[in-house]
Order: structure tokens, then sequence, then C-alpha cells
């Protein structure tokens, strides 16, 4: 017969909380602050841009074509205010073991510095020129599928296309993924390189052919749905493994309205994803958890297809369940540039309020940070998209 003897055993609390993993913010190394000083005050600054003269050959004694002057505005406007609000009851500031409104005002103020962050790499969709497969020996018109064979010719192909902009090559920067970092390491098989071991806290990493190196999971990332037709009850869509479920009567956290027409359903899907945190008629709220996975994540419609947007999503996926509704054009942004070609103004660093709460023991912690981004036009062409397959990664 077995003793039971558990009563006796006692239980501990470790002396720290777990640890959180956060991505390492890059923009503030990469980014332009200079309007930051202008703004203290005000919502907006402007930048206008001049055309350009064109050189005539002279004849002795003909009138010359005198040229018209044209100037265009161009502004930037702090127009941008996230928050990620919590409530802290006085009891269990006083009976928790651990300081937990610090510990969660902590947190959102790395979520916070991550947005920001995923907003600037976002800005790789304003750049005049970009990288293909068709730049690396591939096909034209495809994202390149990232080898050890080609990825040093990404570099080579960006560092091209910066030098006959007449780019500058001081301060060169390309922002990279995990994949192209270990395809990196591979090409010189494992042999000590000038690739950091560890991330700083800025993600910079070393330096490969002429730009200084910064390891990202926040890159910007783009994608196509195309259903063949109206959705079938138990059809499935996956986006950076939030699964939605089309059925015809949406119940359950993540189900879709199968609502007769492949636009109306379409329609449906991009309501839920753009407000994941909203039950309606034709879709049901997220849980918290798949709500921070879909955080920058935006739907476009195109009425035949489901359009994606997502502002530091990294290298994620996205699936199917149906052959013939397949997601297309799948493409991680990986952002080359200069350093300073786009702007930035933090009018509100990422910070903490805390507010009485009049009929509670307690207070709303209110982390927030107001900022605007532009890149202007002499940025644009300071700064490469350089299209990663997304569907090989």
């Amino acid at each position: 017969m077995a003793n039971t003897l558990t009563a006796f055993n006692p239980e501990y609390w470790s002396k720290r909380m777990q640890v959180i993993f956060f991505k390492e913010a890059v923009y503030r190394e990469l980014a332009s602050f200079e309007e930051r000083a202008m703004l203290k005050d005000g919502d907006t600054v402007h930048r206008p841009y001049r055309s350009r003269l064109l050189v005539q050959t002279y004849t002795k004694g003909t009138a010359v074509s005198v040229q018209d002057v044209a100037s265009t505005d161009e502004y930037l406007s702090v127009d941008t205010t996230k928050i990620a609000p919590f409530y802290v009851d006085d009891i269990d500031k006083i009976q928790n073991k651990w300081d937990s409104a610090n510990k969660f005002a902590d947190d959102a103020g790395r979520d916070l510095n991550n947005w920001v962050d995923g907003a600037f790499l976002a800005e790789t969709a304003s750049a005049t020129s970009d990288i293909d497969d068709g730049d690396v020996g591939g096909t034209a018109g495809n994202a390149i599928v990232p080898t050890v064979t080609n990825v040093g010719k990404i570099f080579t192909a960006t560092a091209k296309k910066l030098d006959k902009l007449n780019i500058k090559r001081q301060d060169r920067y390309a922002v990279i993924t995990p994949t192209i970092l270990q395809l990196l390491v591979d090409k010189y098989d494992g042999k000590d390189t000038s690739f950091g071991d560890e991330v700083a806290r800025n993600g910079k990493i070393g330096r490969y052919g002429g730009f200084n190196l910064y390891l990202s999971n926040s890159t910007y990332y783009t994608a196509k749905w195309t259903p063949a037709n109206d959705p079938t009850a138990a059809d499935t869509v996956t986006i950076n493994g939030v699964e939605f479920e089309f059925v015809a009567s949406p119940a359950t956290a993540g189900q879709v309205d199968v609502t007769g027409t492949t636009a109306t359903t379409i329609d449906a899907l991009v309501t839920l994803i753009n407000a994941p945190g909203t039950t309606t008629a034709t879709g049901i709220a997220l849980s918290a958890a798949d709500q921070k996975l879909l955080e920058g994540c935006v739907a476009v419609d195109g009425t035949t297809y489901l359009g994606l947007t997502f502002s530091g999503a990294g290298e994620i996926a996205v699936a199917a369940s149906e052959a013939a509704d397949p997601w297309t054009l799948e493409t991680v942004h990986l952002m080359f540039g200069v350093k300073g070609a786009v702007d930035i103004v933090i009018q509100k660093e990422p910070g903490v309020e805390f507010k009485e709460v009049q009929d509670k023991l307690g207070k709303n912690v209110l982390p927030w940070v107001l900022y605007g981004k532009k890149t202007f036009t002499e940025g644009k062409d300071q700064i490469v998209d350089v299209k990663i397959d997304g569907s090989e990664l």
C-alpha cells in the first residue's frame, strides 16, 4: 500500500517572473530625427522641394530659352497615437509578490517602441527602387528566393541601384531577417566574420558588402489571397498562426460568415482582420493572444481578392486549406538604404501615466506614444525595397 504524503510537500514561488522576449527596434539608429526640435509644439513640419534645371548649349548672340521653375510642398504630420492601457487595483499592489504595474508598464513601453519600429520599416513601400529575382540572376517580377548562392548578389545589386542614383556610400544599412543572416553565415561556412554573436539593443550585428547590418523581426510584409469562389463551411485561412474559419453561423472566436457570394465573404473577413477585437454579425472577435499576433495587419478589400499589408511582421506564414484559394505574392520587404532617409518625429516618447479611477481602489495605467513619420522625396531615392519570397522562408 502506497503512502499519501503529498500534503507535506511545500510549494515555492520563484524570485522572478518569466522573461518575455521582445523584438529589437532598429529605427532609432536609422531614422532622421532632425525635425523633432522644431515640433516641440504644433503637429506639422513642411519641407518643400524644387524642380531640376536643364543645362543648355549657349550660342553667342542668341537668346536663351528661359526655363520655368517650380516648387512642391511636402510635410510630415505628427498624427499617430498608440496606447496600451491597463488597470491595477491597490489591493493587488499590496498583496502581489511583484510590482505588477511596473512590469506591465515596462512591457508596454517595449511594445510601443516596436510599433513605431514596424511603422518605420513599412516605409520600405515608399522606395524609388526595388530589387527582385531578376536583379540576382532569376526571373524579373518575382520575389527573390534567397540562397547561399544569390545572397551576396542581393547586396551588390542594391548597391548598384543606389550608386546609379548618386546616393552616397557612407552610412548605408541593410535591415535583414534571420533567414538572410543564416545564409550569410553559411556562405562563409561558419567561419569568423564581422557578424556579431550578440544583437545590440539597436539590432546592429556587423557589416557586409558596404552595408551595416541590422537584424530585425519587424520587417514589412505583403500578400494576396484569391478565393476561386465563395468558401465552403470549414474552409480556413491562416495569417501568422491565427486561423479564420468560414462557417454558416459564426459562434466562436475567429469564425467568419459564409455569406453566399465571394465578394461579401471577403468583406466579412476583411472586417474581422481590421477590427479583430470586435464581434459583428459576420465575424466573431479573436482572443487577446490572437489579436496580439495581428498587430500591424491591415486587410484591403479587392472584391475578388484580399490584399494584406503587415507592418512589423517579419518572416511570417500565411496558408489556406483549399488549394483553389491560394495565397500569392507573399513578400518580405527588406529595407536597404542610407541613415536618415526616413524622418520620424516622436512628440511623446513611450511613457506611462497613472490616472485615478473615481469609484475603484486603483489606477488606470496608460502607456502611450505620439509620433509621425514621412519619407520625403529626397529620402525615397535613398532606400531600396528588397523583395524576398515569403513563401520560401
